[in-house]
């Protein structure tokens, strides 16, 4: 559940891939279609569950999946959502890792991503044992510590960025138009 102040990580998730993939009528197609199963099962959970069990439970669609039972034919469908959330989150890691490779090579300006690889793989690992050690510390991280320091660095950041190259612009252009 969406909490007042609380900002999504799915835009991050979404730049990355379109920055390493590219964007394509395909990606568009498979983001609608996405978007389509998502408000499906989210229309199926509040319908069956509730909105505040829906609302109160990080995975709603699990427990869905758990009430699911046609007779003796399908059951333990639960066991089919796990797999796909496992696959699912490893394709948007390895997107997600791969993109911030190529990116610190750019900056760095390497000619080759794969020295960052096994030392940036080291780094992630290592700081989320150490900076989120269990659920409840993430979740009150999102909820109170999140928002300014997303704001900060998707934003603020940005923006003097881009202030700064536009400034430097203007000056360059002065200065070769004398």
């Amino acid at each position: 559940m969406l909490e007042k102040g609380k900002i999504n990580t799915g835009e991050f998730e979404i730049i990355v891939i379109i920055f390493t993939l590219g964007s394509s009528i395909s990606f568009y197609k498979g983001t609608i279609i996405g978007g389509i199963i998502l408000s499906i099962l989210i229309i199926f959970s509040i319908i069956v569950l509730g909105a505040d069990f829906t609302a109160r439970h990080a995975y709603p669609s699990y427990i869905l999946e758990k009430k699911i039972s046609l007779e003796t034919v399908i059951e333990r469908l639960e066991v089919i959502v796990a797999i796909i959330w496992f696959f699912s989150m490893y394709f948007k890691l390895t997107i997600c890792y791969y993109g911030i490779t190529l990116g610190l090579a750019q900056i760095f300006k390497l000619k080759s991503y794969k020295i960052l690889v096994f030392p940036l793989a080291f780094l992630l690992v290592t700081f989320s044992i150490i900076l989120y050690p269990d659920i409840v510390y993430f979740q009150d991280f999102l909820a109170h510590t999140w928002t300014p320091y997303s704001l900060t660095i998707c934003f603020f950041l940005p923006c003097i960025i881009l202030f700064t190259a536009k400034v430097k612009k203007v000056k360059t252009n002065k200065e070769s138009g004398r």
